[in-house]
């Protein structure tokens, strides 16, 4: 068993086969699709889904890729090497935040400024990516001449990249007391107490606590809230977060519909949710611009100017556990490309 400072603890097993997805990726020759993976490794599926579940790898172009969290716990060459080459970005980025801090950074000339071959560094940026802490911003396609990321100013509060990743571990880490429990159980309905049982006898091994399915934002803006027993605000408060990731991301000085709007819009939005051209990519992406604008009309407005509320533990819970499902697809989006963007 390995385990990390933020004590999650994984097989060996599970530790190996991050290690080996890891070297297929970084070696193009190597790289097998998702169920051919699963396949040779068929004993071991258990694993696969749980590090799936865990966030530690994630599906993308029908290869598994291992994503920055998982970083902590492996210590192959390999591993070294492409935590070497993050910290270099890391560095270049830092001191072009440090020189012009709304001024985006071509790609080419990052990883140039890294003295790091592009290949390598295109892998790691990606991998960077995962974690949205420091970035405003970055092209949609990041393999073209035009491709650039944008830095804010978090990339000035971790001294490099390891300390990010740790920050962020150690928020997913499961809070192993039952405090929220004991909280969650005065407010569930006989319908909630019989789910909630069934999954804790078929599915055990797979449960999170609460606070671990919270996005970053959402665990720093909403969860002391919460257990101090200030729902009303907690839920505010996670709205409020949302639509500051959005505003980080896209630099409107804008809110609530206009911003939503503005950053979702089919036509203009600054935020790609989906592949726009196709009726099901353009449903999506019209979707989501109508729950973002919907979470600030049905659910901060009406908080924000009454007292009155109708929340008990479970459901500001459900709130927060929806608002962080919201804040994650904000991170996962891609910017539009902009005409004049270096």
């Amino acid at each position: 068993m390995k385990k990390n400072e933020h004590a999650r603890v994984f097989p060996d097993s599970a530790i190996a086969l991050l290690s080996q997805l890891l070297n297929n990726a970084m070696d193009p020759t190597k790289k097998i699709s998702v169920s051919k993976f699963r396949a040779d490794n068929y004993k071991l599926v258990s694993d696969i889904d749980d590090l799936e579940t865990r966030n530690l790898i994630h599906r993308k172009e029908n290869h598994y890729q291992v994503k920055a969290l998982a970083l902590p716990y492996l210590e192959t060459n390999s591993a070294r090497k492409l935590i070497a080459d993050i910290e270099a970005l890391y560095a270049a980025l830092k001191a072009h935040y440090l020189k012009v801090q709304e001024a985006p950074i071509p790609v080419a000339r990052l990883w140039q400024k890294a003295n790091i071959p592009a290949t390598r560094a295109m892998y790691a940026l990606d991998m960077m990516l995962d974690l949205s802490l420091w970035s405003a911003g970055y092209a949609t396609d990041l393999t073209t001449p035009e491709a650039y990321v944008l830095t804010n100013e978090r990339v000035l509060e971790y001294p490099d990249f390891m300390s990010m990743v740790r920050t962020v571990s150690n928020w997913n880490t499961p809070d192993t007391s039952s405090d929220w429990m004991e909280k969650l159980s005065t407010s569930v309905t006989s319908d909630e107490t019989a789910f909630r049982s069934s999954m804790a006898t078929s599915q055990a091994e797979k449960m999170y606590s609460f606070d671990s399915l919270l996005h970053p934002a959402i665990y720093e803006s909403s969860l002391k809230q919460f257990n101090d027993g200030h729902l009303r605000e907690a839920v505010m408060n996670s709205v409020t977060a949302v639509y500051d990731l959005i505003r980080d991301r896209t630099k409107l000085k804008l809110d609530g519909n206009a911003l939503a709007s503005q950053a979702f819009g089919l036509e203009k939005g600054i935020l790609i949710l989906s592949e726009l051209g196709t009726e099901s990519g353009n449903n999506v992406q019209k979707g989501f611009m109508q729950i973002y604008q919907g979470i600030y009309t049905g659910i901060r407005n009406p908080s924000a100017h009454t007292l009155d509320h109708d929340l008990d533990a479970f459901k500001a819970a459900q709130y927060l556990v929806m608002m962080s499902l919201l804040a994650r697809r904000v991170d996962e989006s891609k910017n539009r490309a902009v005409e004049g963007v270096p």
